[in-house]
């Protein structure tokens, strides 16, 4: 019979949905865009609603509806995390040079930033002393003082992600020199350092140690969870 001089293949394996080309850098984007803006964007408005004192970081003493808001608001922000990352997941990224640029340009954002918030209050701290520190961002104000940290940190590390991309310091599938790195970012650096201290008032020389200290300790961090995305990017286009 004509069946018996076929061939029977196993079928070939299908992919459901849009996951095998998942990129793990915008995943951790979107979800983590989507936790800052539901969790602050409920603490506000319950905050408004509710009529809870807006200053009470201050407050010595935390009354239920305080405890309810912090509460609510960090349940928000995980929900709301969890359901921007996977709509994050389900976005195809075919291309393995743009996903390895936003690899690049979100870990030097994120590492970048925690880094920067870190040798700030250890520098503020040194200049005005703990007690003064609070006195210190009333007088800046807590919106200003916010603004100009979170712009020059998210300003200055994406260029430098962008400028190691674009100079091949940052290449795709080759291992990055770190001392063509610091060269690259070091002017950056220093001038955040200067920017935030003058944007702020601040009357010390300690911008330089921010400027190479952030410089010094970016790459390394940013490089090894670059891999860890390629080997989970790997995993992802093996499945």
């Amino acid at each position: 019979m004509n069946w018996q001089k076929k061939t029977i293949l196993s079928p070939k394996p299908t992919y459901k949905g849009q996951l095998k080309f998942s990129s793990p850098p915008l995943t951790r984007f979107i979800g983590s865009t989507g936790f800052i803006s539901s969790g602050l964007g409920t603490f506000y408005l319950m905050q408004y609603v509710i009529g809870v004192d807006p200053d009470i970081w201050h407050s010595s003493n935390w009354d239920i509806k305080t405890v309810v808001l912090l509460v609510v608001s960090v349940i928000a922000g995980v929900l709301g995390g969890l359901f921007s990352a996977f709509l994050g997941v389900t976005i195809q990224v075919k291309s393995e040079r743009v996903n390895h640029s936003l690899s690049v340009l979100w870990h030097y954002l994120a590492s970048g930033t925690i880094i920067w918030f870190f040798l700030l209050a250890l520098c503020l701290n040194k200049i005005y002393g703990k007690n003064k520190i609070k006195v210190f961002i009333n007088f800046v104000g807590e919106w200003n003082f916010t603004f100009y940290t979170v712009s020059i940190v998210t300003l200055g590390t994406l260029l430098i992600g962008l400028i190691l991309l674009m100079t091949g310091a940052m290449k795709e599938y080759t291992k990055p020199n770190f001392f063509i790195c610091l060269v690259l970012s070091l002017p950056i650096t220093l001038t955040m350092g200067y920017v935030q201290y003058y944007s702020l008032g601040v009357n010390s020389k300690l911008w330089i140690f921010m400027g190479i200290a952030l410089s010094v300790a970016l790459h390394p961090v940013s490089i090894y969870l670059i891999n860890r995305d390629k080997e989970q990017r790997r995993q992802i286009l093996e499945i």
